[in-house]
C-alpha cells in the first residue's frame, strides 16, 4: 500500500513539475529573465510614461536628434557636457555620447538618476554606461539578458522606450546603450547616439562586435486618446489619459471645442455640441458631430466659407481645389460678377470660380485675364502663335485698324495681319512680319507709299509702277 501511495505522489510530483515547466515556457521569454520587478523609470522615481512620451514627442524634430555624438573620455570630468541636446545645450555645446542621451532623457522624464553616479563612483559618473549596468543589474527592476540580438529581438519583451544595454564579451572594450524604438516587439529600431551616425539618429541596431543584450525595462503606456459618453456628453481623453477640461482640442485633423462642466463631484470636460457660438468674440460654426466647421456651407441660397481657423472669410479671396473664389464683404461667395479692389478688375464665373484666359462676356466679344485672374487691356497678348491686342476698356482688337505707335491690322479672328492687304478697289497695303504697317519702301517689286498704300500707275523716283503695282523694268 506504502508503495502504491509513493508511486502515486511521484506522479503527482511529475505532473506538477510538468505543468510548470509548461507555464513557465509560455509567460517567460527567452533569456536569462528577472522578471515581475519593477520598471527602472518608476523604480527612480518618474511617472508611469513620461519617458515614452518625452521620447514621443522628439522623435521627429532636432532637439536629439542630430545632436553630435562625443566619448564621455573626450569631454573631460563633466558628466554634462555629454548630457547637451540641441535643444537644451551645456555650455552652448551640444553633444551626447550613448549613455549621456539615456541620461539625459531619464533626467527629463522625471528620474532621480544621481544614485547611479554613486555606485562605483567611475570617471563620468552618471554618464558612464557602466554605472548604470552596475545600478540596473543589482537594482530590484525588470530587466533580461540575451547572447544575441536575434535572441533579444525574437523574444517579445521589447517595448518603446525600454533601454538596451548591449555588454561586450572581450575583456575591456566599451559598451553601447540606447532606447528600443520600435513599433512591436520585433520591429529593429535604436534611439541611441553613435558616431557612425554622426550622432543621435534611430537607426537598426549594430550587432557587429559581440554583446551581452540587457533589456532594462521602462514603463511603456502608449497612446490612450479616447473619445468617452459620459451621460448625454461626450469627453475626450488626451494621449497621455487626461481628460481635456476645456478650450479647443485638435483631434484627428478636426478642432472641438470644451466647457467645464461639475458631475458628482468632479470636474469634467464636455463637448460643446451646438451649432453656432461666439468663443473669445469671434463666431463659430459647428457640425452636428461637434467638430468645427471648415469649408464651404451653403445659407439662404448663397455660399459662404470657413477658413482653416473657424473664422468665417469675408472680403478676401480663398484658394479652394486650385481655384481661386472671392467672399464680399457679408460673406457671401461672387458669382457671375465683376469684383474690382486696389490690384485690378476680376470676373468671377458662373459657380464662383476666378476667370482666367479668353472670356466671351457677349457674342464676338472677348476679354483676357492674366494668370493672376487680373484683367489686362492696352496690351498685346501672345496666345497659340498669334498675337492678339487688348484695348483700354479690355476688349480684343476685332477687324479693325490699330493706331498706336503705327498702324496695325487686326483680323476678324482677333488675330494680328501680316503680309499684303487687300483694302478694296485695287488697292494694297503690307504689314510686316512684326504686324506693323510698311510705309516709303519696296516690297519686291512694290512700293508702299508715306500712308501705306501701294503705288499704282504712276512714277517712283526713276521706276514706273503699273496699274497692279508692279514695278516695270
Amino acid at each position: 500500500m506504502n508503495t502504491v501511495k509513493k508511486c502515486f505522489l511521484f506522479f503527482v510530483g511529475m505532473v506538477t513539475a510538468l505543468l510548470l515547466t509548461i507555464f513557465i515556457s509560455t509567460f517567460v521569454p527567452t533569456g536569462n529573465a528577472y522578471a515581475f520587478e519593477q520598471k527602472l523609470d518608476v523604480y527612480l522615481g518618474a511617472q508611469p510614461g513620461s519617458l515614452y512620451r518625452f521620447l514621443s514627442a522628439h522623435e521627429n524634430d532636432g532637439y536629439l536628434l542630430g545632436t553630435p555624438y562625443r566619448s564621455i573620455f573626450a569631454a573631460g570630468s563633466n558628466q554634462y557636457n555629454v548630457m547637451s541636446p540641441n535643444g537644451d545645450p551645456y555650455n552652448g555645446s551640444p553633444s551626447l555620447s550613448c549613455t549621456g542621451l539615456v541620461a539625459y532623457s531619464m533626467r527629463a522624464a522625471g528620474a532621480d538618476i544621481e544614485p547611479i553616479g554613486q555606485v562605483a563612483n567611475r570617471h563620468g559618473g552618471i554618464a558612464n554606461g557602466f554605472n548604470w549596468e552596475d545600478f540596473c543589474l543589482a537594482a530590484p527592476i525588470e530587466k533580461y539578458s540575451f547572447a544575441t540580438k536575434n535572441e533579444m529581438m525574437s523574444s517579445g519583451v521589447l517595448e518603446k522606450g525600454d533601454i538596451i544595454y548591449m555588454k561586450s564579451k572581450t575583456a575591456g572594450a566599451d559598451m553601447h546603450t540606447g532606447f528600443f524604438w520600435g513599433e512591436n516587439p520585433y520591429d529593429e529600431k535604436f534611439f541611441h547616439s553613435h558616431p557612425t551616425f554622426g550622432g543621435v539618429a534611430i537607426t537598426h541596431i549594430n550587432d557587429a562586435w559581440a554583446y551581452t543584450y540587457y533589456v532594462f525595462k521602462n514603463s511603456y503606456i502608449g497612446d490612450q486618446s479616447r473619445w468617452e459618453k459620459w451621460g448625454d456628453s461626450w469627453v475626450y481623453f488626451k494621449s497621455d489619459g487626461q481628460m481635456k477640461i476645456s478650450g479647443w482640442e485638435f483631434i484627428n485633423g478636426k478642432w472641438y471645442y470644451f466647457d467645464a462642466a461639475e458631475s458628482n463631484g468632479q470636474t469634467i470636460g464636455v463637448m460643446y455640441n451646438g451649432s453656432k457660438r461666439t468663443i473669445d468674440g469671434v463666431p463659430y460654426r459647428f457640425r452636428s458631430g461637434g467638430d468645427m466647421l471648415v469649408g464651404w456651407v451653403k445659407e439662404n441660397n448663397k455660399w459662404i466659407y470657413f477658413g482653416q481657423n473657424g473664422k468665417q472669410c469675408k472680403n478676401q479671396w480663398v484658394f479652394y481645389n486650385s481655384e481661386w473664389y472671392y467672399l464680399k464683404a457679408d460673406g457671401s461667395m461672387a458669382d457671375n460678377e465683376w469684383i474690382s479692389d486696389d490690384t485690378g478688375t476680376y470676373l468671377l464665373l458662373n459657380g464662383g470660380r476666378m476667370a482666367r484666359g479668353w472670356v466671351e462676356i457677349e457674342t464676338n466679344t472677348w476679354v483676357y485675364f492674366g494668370g493672376s485672374g487680373c484683367q489686362l487691356g492696352s496690351q498685346w497678348i501672345f496666345y497659340q502663335n498669334q498675337w492678339y491686342y487688348l484695348k483700354s476698356d479690355g476688349i480684343m482688337a476685332s477687324d479693325e485698324f490699330l493706331q498706336l505707335d503705327t498702324e496695325y491690322y487686326i483680323t476678324k479672328s482677333g488675330a494680328m495681319h501680316t503680309g499684303w492687304l487687300n483694302i478694296g478697289k485695287g488697292n494694297w497695303k503690307h504689314y510686316r512680319g512684326d504686324g506693323r504697317l510698311s510705309k516709303k519702301c519696296w516690297v519686291g517689286n512694290y512700293y508702299l507709299k508715306k500712308d501705306g498704300t501701294m503705288a499704282r500707275d504712276e512714277w517712283i523716283g526713276q521706276w514706273y509702277v503699273d496699274d497692279t503695282g508692279e514695278w516695270i523694268e
